[in-house]
């Protein structure tokens, strides 16, 4: 099997939650690999972001004990604050605050995503994971900047805002799930 790629492409809107007082603010985009494809969230908020308009060949996909679930690392180089690597993964979330910089697909219901752990385990076995796997290699393409929250509007989940069909219909009438 060849180097599976798993798109990022980042809209122009954002969804919000409340936690500890605050808000927290993710932006709106769409990982597809091997032609599935999922919505996704991306936390702003001024985290380090991934450079857009470039490919992070060589990421690794596998399990990550500390999050319970797959994740994909892109092996960046991009520091935070502390001067410290920034960790940003793609990993399982429901909503903004649940990530730091990093990315989560699923399908969005609202503000939420839903079927998240699902939609990892999905892009696991697209990418060539299996049992008895430990990690796997995949290349992530990020299409466009990370964009500020004030270029944004506020995430309308009616139809027309679809990039096209969406494997959140699909889940659903997979049996296992």
């Amino acid at each position: 099997m060849t180097t599976a790629v798993i798109e990022y492409t980042r809209g122009s809107q954002y969804v919000e939650n409340k936690f500890n007082g605050g808000t927290a603010h993710g932006l709106v985009g769409k990982l597809t690999i091997r032609g599935n494809t999922f919505d996704a969230i991306e936390r702003m908020d001024g985290y380090v972001a991934l450079d857009g308009g470039r490919d992070y060949p060589n990421s690794a996909m596998y399990w990550h004990d500390r999050l319970g679930c797959y994740v994909v690392n892109p092996w960046h180089q991009k520091r935070n604050n502390q001067g410290k690597i920034a960790e940003i993964l793609i990993h399982r979330a429901e909503v903004p605050s649940h990530l730091m910089g990093c990315i989560g697909p699923g399908v969005l219901s609202g503000s939420k995503l839903t079927k998240s752990t699902e939609a990892m385990n999905t892009i696991w076995k697209q990418a060539g994971g299996s049992d008895g796997v430990k990690s796997v290699v995949v290349t992530l393409r990020v299409n466009g900047n990370m964009k500020a929250l004030s270029e944004c509007t506020l995430y309308d989940p009616t139809p027309t805002n679809t990039y096209g069909p969406t494997i959140g219909g699909l889940l659903d009438q997979i049996p296992w799930l």
